[in-house]
């Protein structure tokens, strides 16, 4: 019996519906992509953890235990990690790697 035109077409597709299911499990539970994945977790989700407790903390007024910062001063705090980060890198550029590993 001769087969159909679309025979070859149908087994080649039964081929590449079982790829298409076992692929994307494959890559999202691969070794490097749950180690990238827990590093962005670590470096993107802690400084936004970290601005939001610290807010909590600086804006209550002193009578409850806070240090009673208003929104600007809060902000101005968060701002002074900026200023840390870019005076790092201002001094590291012109000071650090002098001598050739």
């Amino acid at each position: 019996m001769d087969c159909q035109p679309n025979c070859y077409f149908l087994a080649r597709h039964k081929d590449l519906t079982h790829k298409h299911t076992t692929t994307p499990p494959q890559i999202t539970f691969a070794p490097i992509i749950l180690l990238m994945g827990t590093y962005l977790f670590i470096a993107l989700g802690l400084p936004i953890m970290q601005a939001s407790a610290l807010a909590t903390y600086l804006e209550y007024p002193t009578e409850i235990g806070g240090y009673g910062f208003s929104s600007l001063q809060t902000a101005s705090f968060t701002m002074t990690a900026w200023i840390g980060m870019i005076a790092a890198q201002v001094d590291g550029y012109p000071f650090n790697d002098k001598i050739p590993l």
